[in-house]
């Protein structure tokens, strides 16, 4: 029996990264949901669980640190992942001070992107295989 793939839900505003994100996420084998703003990233994760959040910090309604904010409020669980080209040490500090487990820069490449998906996902994986039936 196959098992049903992870499903990661991304919230970037740029349709190139969209784009190349949902075809490398499909080849990777995971289900993403692919929204472009915070607030469809918000009604999505208030309308059902994903296994990752990947986010990207420059958005048109909100800013990432924030969205995290407002995710860590009502789901502690799910990881978030940052993909973003902002690269100044504040912005990675402050990300992972909202809750965020991990923050990619995107100009690292690809690579970077896929160990953090993989990484939190065993983390999960290990959690859901440590808790009681």
């Amino acid at each position: 029996m196959a098992t049903e793939p992870f499903s990661i839900l991304l919230v970037d505003d740029h349709q190139d990264t969209r784009d190349m994100l949902e075809l490398l996420l499909d080849e990777w084998g995971y289900r993403a949901t692919i929204v472009s703003t915070a607030t469809e990233g918000l009604r999505c994760l208030l309308d059902r669980s994903f296994d990752i959040v990947i986010l990207d910090n420059w958005l048109p309604d909100l800013d990432g640190i924030e969205l995290c904010r407002q995710i860590r409020e009502f789901n502690r669980q799910t990881p978030i992942i940052f993909f973003s080209a902002a690269a100044m040490g504040s912005e990675d500090r402050a990300a992972l001070a909202a809750g965020a487990n991990a923050y990619v820069y995107k100009g690292s490449g690809l690579g970077p992107l896929r160990e953090a998906i993989a990484g939190e996902l065993k983390k999960v994986n290990t959690r859901h295989r440590n808790q009681p039936e």
